[in-house]
Formats: C-alpha cells, structure tokens, sequence
C-alpha cells in the first residue's frame, strides 16, 4: 500500500467511525430484553425537581401535575420563571410549586436558571437534583427511578426525553421523521449504550444529578446545548452520566414550521460546536487517563445529526467510488460501504423494535427530502452558526402531551401493560 493509499485508508476509517458507532448502538437497543428487578436498594433519596421555565404558562400546569404525585415527604419541585413576561411565576404558584423570579438581560438561558435554583437550595440541599424542562411531562414513577439510580451510583442519571409531534391525525411526514430521529437519538442509541455499562449524553430534560456531583462539577452557562457541554465535564471528571431508558419525560414537537427551524438550528449548531470543541478535550482526557468511559463518550459525541452523517457519508461514497474508477484502491470504498450497510442495518432493526408507529413503512421515502431540506441548516452553521439560547416558540394556548408514548409505543413491545389515556 502506497503511502498515498495509507493516507486514503485511514481518511474513510475516520469518516466511517460515527457510522459504524450508530449502528452498533441500534443494533444493541434492537437486541433488549427487559429484566425485572427491585432497583437500586435503600431509602429513597431527599428530591428536588427543578424546572427552568421561560414564559411557559399555558404549558407548565401539566408538568407540574406529572411531577407532584412522585413527590416524597421533604422532596421539593422549585420552578425558575426565568425572564418572564407572562404569568408563568403566578400559574406554578397556583399549582403548588416553589417559585424563584429570575431576570436578567445579560445572561438569558436555561443553564443561567439552573444554576440560580442550584445556588438556592445551597442552604438546604437535597440528595438529588432532578431537571424537566417546563413544556415536558414526566411519566409514573420515573422520578422515583432516576433520582434512587443518581444516589445509589453517585453519577447523573438522563432518562428518555421523548418528543411526539403536535397532533396524532394527519401528521406530516416530516414531523413523522423528525420524532424517528428524537426517538433514535434519545432513546435508542443511549439503550445501546447502557446494555455495554456505558455512558451517554444528557439531553437537557429527565436528567438526575447527586448534590455532592453538582458541587464538584460547576454546571456551565452560556452554551446553546449546555447539558451535552455538562456530560462531557461530568465525564472528564470521573462522573460519566449513565443511560435509564425506563424512566421518560415526553414533550411536544412544534407544530409551526419557523418554530421547527428555530428548535433545530439551536439543537443541531449546538450539537455540531460541541463536537468541535470538545471532541479534543475528551480525546486528550482519554490519553492521559485511559478510562474506557472517557472513550466511549468521545465516540458518542462524534456521531453528528442523522441527516449530517447520511450526507457526508453519501459524499464520501461518490468521491471513493471515483476513486476505484480513476484505478485507485478500492479499500476506502469498501470501509464506507460497509459502514454505511452496518448503520443502515442498525437503523432497521431499531425502526422496526420501536419506530413503526412513529414512522410507518409509508412514509419512509420522506426519509430522503427530510436529510435534504436540512442541507441549508449545516450550511448555516458554517457562515453564521447560532450561539445564542433562542426560546422555541410554543403553539397558542397547547399543552405538552398526556404522558403516554413511552408506555404504549416504546414499550408496547417489551410486555408492558397497556394502559387507555387521554393524550
């Protein structure tokens, strides 16, 4: 092999990478099998719920009739009206909940009101710090699981933060796709995950911190995707967050298309800034420490946005393809290939494990318009990428759903039992 060819080689090996990690993490999550147990053993642990809210007052009385009945004696559910302009602080009053009032024009976000409910409870600390965004439900019993796993571990713990889109008849196929990918990325992959022992990325809401591990790892603000910026601190530190798929908190996509635009941008510029800036830092920690965590979430981190990597892998076929046409190696063509039948194999055992009623058989072929309707989005990124927290605009007057989609879809397959709602 010519050292052009090595070059070559080792180029696709790279690319290939987050393919090959996506799809190993599908294939497991498809292979689950559930398995009855107790839990962690001993008291249940002093809560305190903590939801950042941001004019969120037609939606927060849901959350907080999900979150009350898991309530113990002495827990707490503190809400943050952050940068108010309605009545979100007197609706989460009327409800029951504390309230803190934060304003502040310089320093507008949710990592900015965490860490305001955090300095709180300073003088009078819980055991474990449980977070749900305020348009967000959280699911019987998940508190309870997440917050005993937190303290028993002594490490955070991120539960399934599940989207559904905004109306059940008639939804559009690429609200269809867009709750596929939500699904893939919060639940799926982080399932994968914890089948190894291994850590994953926190997605922001149904995330259970230890107080001891929010006093040694100040949570960071400023970061348009705070919490995947908090998950690579906690791992460097020793902390790695670990995967609880049986506990979930379910929100709402956007029904508005501005406000679906709006949502991605920030999720996915930030997903993509993170990637640059911290895949270093996890790589260095990994040569200096070599704990297998601090590789494993490196590799995790890698995987870019669905869309992203079916893109660039798409291109780095057609320019290897060209390659073995102009009497090139054909090794690089093979690595991407296989790594692409490899994720595409694992996306399809996950899709038909869990994403069927999501996304039916029908409505695959959005699969491709959805990827490319995204490609001005990554362009974006490279001219003028958003670095500023921009709250996603809610529909008039909706509520977040009925807390049913992780136990009649997810786990409807599993043996769970199937319970009649009115979401």
């Amino acid at each position: 092999m010519t050292p052009i060819d090595a070059i070559l080689t080792g180029s696709a090996a790279l690319v290939a990478t987050p393919a090959y990690v996506l799809g190993a993490e599908c294939l497991l999550a498809a292979l689950y099998r559930s398995v009855k147990s107790g839990g962690p053993s001993g008291d249940r642990p002093c809560v305190a719920v903590v939801v950042p809210a941001h004019n969120e007052a037609p939606q927060i009385p849901q959350t907080l009739a999900s979150i009350r009945p898991q309530l113990g004696e002495g827990d707490r559910v503190i809400v943050v009206a952050d940068n108010c302009s309605d009545a979100t602080a007197e609706v989460a009053q009327s409800h029951g909940a504390e309230v803190l009032v934060r304003n502040s024009t310089n320093e507008r976000g949710k990592g900015y009101a965490l860490r305001h409910a955090f300095e709180r409870l300073r003088s009078s600390p819980p055991d474990v710090v449980v977070c749900i965004d305020a348009d967000c439900v959280a699911t019987p019993g998940a508190i309870g699981v997440i917050a005993r796993l937190a303290k028993a571990k002594q490490r955070p713990v991120q539960a399934a933060y599940l989207m559904e889109s905004p109306s059940e008849a008639d939804r559009p196929a690429a609200g269809r796709v867009s709750e596929f990918a939500v699904l893939v990325k919060n639940f799926v992959r982080p399932r994968g995950l914890g089948m190894l022992g291994l850590p994953c990325l926190l997605t922001g809401s149904g995330m259970a911190f230890p107080w001891d591990v929010l006093q040694s790892v100040p949570h960071p603000e400023g970061h348009i995707v705070e919490d995947m910026r908090f998950a690579v601190d906690l791992t460097i530190a020793g902390r790695p967050p670990l995967p609880q798929m049986d506990a979930q908190v379910v929100s709402r996509l956007p029904a508005r298309e501005a406000a679906v635009t709006t949502q991605r941008t920030r999720w996915e510029h930030g997903h993509l800034a993170v990637i640059l800036s911290e895949a270093p830092r996890l790589a260095s920690a990994f040569l200096r420490s070599g704990r297998p965590s601090v590789l494993a979430l490196l590799l995790e981190l890698s995987v870019p946005p669905l869309s992203l990597l079916v893109g660039v892998m798409a291109l780095a076929l057609m320019a290897s393809s060209a390659l073995v046409a102009l009497g090139g190696t054909v090794v690089p063509l093979a690595i991407l290939a296989s790594a692409v039948l490899f994720a595409t194999v694992g996306l399809g055992a996950s899709w038909l494990r869990y994403g069927r009623q999501v996304l039916p058989g029908k409505t695959l072929l959005a699969v491709p318009g959805y990827a490319l309707r995204k490609a001005p989005l990554y362009a974006s990124f490279a001219k003028k990428r958003e670095q500023a927290w921009v709250r996603t605009a809610r529909d008039s007057g909706a509520t977040a759903p009925a807390p049913h989609y992780a136990t009649e879809r997810v786990n409807a397959k599993e043996g769970a039992p199937s319970r009649k709602t009115s979401g």
